[in-house]
């Protein structure tokens, strides 16, 4: 398909259009559902279109069909009931980089599914295997930074949203979550005395073999990290507890929340005030 450049899809480029946005820190992570400053589908639309326009003299529109909700799968999780509610340790992880971002430019090279908008293709394509090139270079600010993330993360969500006409978005959405869903339950039932834990783009295991990598990792042709002497405890599914070189990470589990915790840090304020009252 034939397009029209105006300016070259570069990283310097891509940098100073993201830094001339005015989207704030707040507005690109806040979560609270009821904000009306966070970050959702129209300012993605937005954005999207934005750098549509800025690389490209025009666009090819494609119609493409949003498939039923009931089409969809979710995406596999498994928990290894041996392993449950045991405090593991020294146990590795294998993380996939940007997983859906990545299975999507994937099926899409290989024309399995569609953007709407076939510029923005080439533009997310271009985002997602420039992304830690942009992200480490000194002259984007790091709400652009922020920026970036969103708009490679949103695609999927957005593609899945029918509430409004949306001008960027994919088909075949569910061959997304199926590129990995077979091999992830593969992996983890051939391997129930090594799995620990499975969710997404996360795999925990007592040992990475080359069987594992060979056999299951490579071939989804996929970018990957491992990383080793992490110690765990699985809850539930989605609830577990990590301490990743002593930096302990909760997920899923309610903090309990001090009714004296406002009284504790007002008295430790007053006490740092005092203190440096007494050494002037």
């Amino acid at each position: 398909m034939k397009t029209q450049p105006k300016n070259e899809l570069t990283v310097d480029n891509i940098i100073n259009l993201l830094n001339e946005q005015n989207y704030t820190i707040n507005q690109l992570t806040s979560t609270f559902v009821q904000d009306p400053y966070r970050f959702r589908l129209k300012d993605f639309i937005n954005i999207t279109m934005i750098m549509v326009n800025y690389f490209f003299e025009n666009y090819t529109n494609i119609k493409i069909e949003i498939p039923n909700s009931d089409r969809l799968l979710g995406s596999y999780i498994a928990i290894n009931e041996r392993m449950k509610l045991k405090w593991l340790k020294d146990i590795s992880y294998i993380e996939f980089n940007s997983l859906y971002p990545n299975i999507i430019i994937k099926l899409w090279k290989e024309n399995k599914l569609k953007f709407s908008i076939y510029e923005f293709g080439l533009i997310y394509t271009f985002l997602v295997e420039n992304k830690n090139l942009i992200l480490k270079n000194p002259n984007i600010k790091e709400e652009s930074k922020l920026l970036l993330r969103v708009i490679i993360n949103y695609l999927y969500g957005a593609s899945n949203n029918l509430s409004i006409t949306n001008k960027v978005v994919i088909d075949n959405l569910e061959l997304v979550t199926l590129y990995t869903k077979e091999t992830f339950q593969q992996l983890f039932e051939n391997n129930k005395d090594n799995v620990a834990y499975l969710d997404t783009d996360q795999i925990f295991l007592d040992y990475v073999s080359p069987e594992i990598i060979n056999n299951y990792i490579k071939p989804l042709g996929l970018p990957y990290i491992i990383k080793h002497n992490i110690d765990c405890m699985f809850i539930e599914k989605k609830r577990y507890i990590m301490d990743e070189f002593g930096t302990l990470k909760v997920r899923g589990i309610q903090e309990y929340r001090s009714n004296y915790k406002k009284e504790k840090l007002r008295l430790k304020k007053i006490n740092k005030i005092v203190s440096i009252i007494k050494n002037i």
